[in-house]
């Protein structure tokens, strides 16, 4: 990218964090004086905003560790309340394990209860283990899989509920409220904000099906507060060519995961072109 645009550009992307952690580390970081600062949040990285424990979305990404992160909750006028991390000892541990609701007051995804909810199996396990398929995010893939191949059906990503207006989670006006109050403190330090929405490749695939990208509640839900958030989907398939396979750049691993190295490039080139249309840089600039 700094090569691309002729600039220096700082990265303060975390690994596994949400857009609601992001926020926050924009926030601590009052020493940089970049003229543009850029927010932008991932489409699957809804889920994070509305969760304190990573393992309570995928599972056991570090066995025998509690991945624990504040979380923000909004009053859905624009007001954002931080909730720092419970204070666990090591003799919480198992009846936090076993009870977690009892310590993450703002947790959307506790186990067993409701469909976005990891299905914890219980013995005799046979009997348990088909209640697994009531978990959506399995179910969705499990199913695209078979409906792809079978009937060319593809179902949409397995968080897209999260972006309805009124969701009991509350997912859509925390997010939005979280890049809104990015924008206004990024203006209030006299610099230009961004805000962008990038889609995966769950996400690419839906939308050649259906024609509809699952996050666009989010960009007409800040259009409405007066603010642009840029949907980057369409900007990243006029860049690539008809005959090129979306994995190829959308995917590291061919299904989901960060974009390929082709896919960074070309997500490059539609910043670039976005800061060159809002007049931020040198528009002569092609390379």
């Amino acid at each position: 990218m700094t090569s691309l645009i002729g600039r220096r550009v700082d990265n303060y992307g975390i690994a596994a964090y949400g857009s609601d952690q992001a926020y926050l580390v924009f926030l601590k970081n009052k020493t940089d004086k970049a003229k543009v600062v850029i927010l932008t949040h991932v489409s699957e990285n809804i889920v994070r905003n509305i969760n304190q424990d990573r393992n309570l979305i995928y599972g056991n990404d570090a066995p025998y560790q509690i991945l624990l992160k504040p979380i923000l909750i909004t009053d859905k006028k624009g007001k954002l309340e931080y909730i720092k991390i419970p204070e666990l000892t090591e003799s919480d541990y198992e009846n936090y394990v076993n009870n977690p609701k009892s310590y993450l007051k703002e947790e959307f995804f506790i186990p067993n209860i409701g469909f976005y909810s990891l299905r914890r199996l219980q013995f005799p396990y046979s009997f348990s283990l088909p209640y697994i398929y009531t978990y959506k995010r399995i179910l969705i893939k499990l199913l695209n899989k078979r409906l792809s191949h079978w009937f060319d059906i593809y179902l949409p990503p397995w968080y897209d509920n999260l972006y309805e207006p009124n969701h009991p989670s509350g997912a859509l006006e925390l997010t939005r409220d979280v890049m809104i109050n990015f924008a206004k403190v990024a203006k209030e330090r006299g610099q230009v904000p961004l805000l962008f929405v990038l889609p995966n490749m769950e996400d690419f695939v839906y939308f050649q099906y259906s024609k509809t990208w699952v996050y666009s509640p989010l960009v007409e839900a800040a259009k409405k507060k007066g603010y642009n958030l840029y949907n980057l989907g369409p900007l990243l398939l006029k860049k690539i060519r008809s005959r090129d396979k979306m994995e190829d750049f959308f995917s590291s691993d061919g299904k989901t995961g960060h974009y390929s190295a082709k896919g960074n490039k070309v997500l490059a080139e539609v910043v670039r072109d976005i800061l060159q249309d809002q007049r931020l840089i040198d528009s002569s600039i092609t390379h």
